[in-house]
C-alpha cells in the first residue's frame, strides 16, 4: 500500500507535458518503466488478494468484515494506480 501511495502521488503531481522532443522521449522513457515496474508488481498483488481471500475464509466471523475492508482498500488503490498510468 505504501509503493502504491507513493507511486500515486508522483502520477498526480507530474502531469507536466513538455515540447521539447528530449524532454518528452525521457517522459515517455520514464513512463515506460514505470509500466514495466507495475506489471513486476502484479503477480505480488495477485498473491496478496488470494491469501487474503483465503484468510477471509477460514478466520473468525468477526475479523471479515476488517480483511474485506483491507483488500478493498489494495483494490481500489491498485485499480487507481493503474487506471493513471493507462491515462498517462
Amino acid at each position: 500500500m505504501e509503493w502504491l501511495g507513493e507511486n500515486e502521488e508522483i502520477l498526480d503531481r507530474d502531469k507536466t507535458i513538455g515540447n521539447e522532443p528530449d524532454k518528452i522521449k525521457l517522459q515517455i522513457h520514464k513512463h515506460k518503466e514505470f509500466q514495466r515496474l507495475l506489471g513486476t508488481k502484479q503477480p505480488a498483488y495477485d498473491a496478496v488478494n488470494r491469501t487474503g481471500k483465503r484468510l477471509k475464509d477460514k478466520c473468525p466471523k468477526m475479523d471479515v468484515p476488517i480483511l474485506h475492508d483491507m483488500l478493498s482498500q489494495l483494490k481500489n488503490r491498485w485499480n487507481a494506480i493503474c487506471g493513471k498510468s493507462v491515462e498517462r
